[in-house]
C-alpha cells in the first residue's frame, strides 16, 4: 500500500529521471517500466487515497529508481 499523493510525487521524479537520462542519450527500460506501474496504479484509483502495489511492482519501482538516481 502507498499513498496516492506519494505515488504522484513518485511519477513525477520518475518523469524526470527519463528526461535527464533521455538528455545524457540513454534508454532505461527500468524507469519506463516503473513509470507504467505508477501510471496504472494511480489510473486504477484507489480506497481513501491508497493505492496496491505488489512486492514485485514496489520492488521494480525501487531498484529502477535506486540504479538511474546514483547514475545520473
Amino acid at each position: 500500500m502507498i499513498w496516492r499523493q506519494d505515488l504522484e510525487g513518485l511519477t513525477v521524479y520518475i518523469e524526470n529521471l527519463i528526461r535527464k537520462t533521455s538528455a545524457m542519450g540513454a534508454v532505461v527500460p527500468g524507469l519506463y517500466r516503473a513509470l507504467r506501474i505508477c501510471s496504472v496504479a494511480l489510473k486504477g484509483g484507489g480506497v481513501g487515497g491508497k493505492v496496491y502495489l505488489t512486492r514485485k511492482e514496489r520492488l521494480d519501482i525501487y531498484w529502477a529508481v535506486k540504479s538511474e538516481s546514483f547514475s545520473i
